[in-house]
């Protein structure tokens, strides 16, 4: 069983009993860290660090778990720095999402149809 909801990397026996309602957001956590390095574009992977970032606050704060490196359960002290580290690094990470939704919108801007521009659907080229 885990140590007093100190998270691991690796899945322990009896997690679920130990974390409680926590134990899926746990799951979650441990597929995030693994899934937001292989999303195929920057939009997708800063989705999935800022939802990973979100479960670190969610389990932090609301759950009180530990997570790595840390393999000692915190002390409130630890754990308010942690959460308000945590915070701004999350910031950080809504800004990057943001801004990769921003390059996205604009590399697709040339491709929208404007006016009144239409291909002709005999030659392919336009009218």
């Amino acid at each position: 069983m885990p140590d007093a909801g100190v998270v691991t990397l690796e899945e322990q026996p009896d997690e679920a009993h130990a974390f409680g309602p926590a134990a899926s957001l746990v799951a979650e956590w441990r597929k995030l860290r693994i899934g937001d390095e292989q999303a195929v574009n920057r939009v997708d992977r800063a989705a999935a660090r800022v939802r990973r970032w979100d479960l670190d606050m969610e389990m932090l704060g609301d759950w009180q778990l530990t997570l790595p490196p840390e393999t000692d359960p915190l002390d409130e002290l630890r754990r308010k720095d942690h959460v308000q580290w945590r915070g701004e690094a999350l910031a950080e990470l809504r800004r990057e999402l943001g801004s990769a939704k921003w390059a996205r919108l604009l590399r697709r801007l040339p491709t929208w149809p404007c006016g009144e521009r239409h291909l002709d659907d005999h030659t392919g080229g336009f009218l």
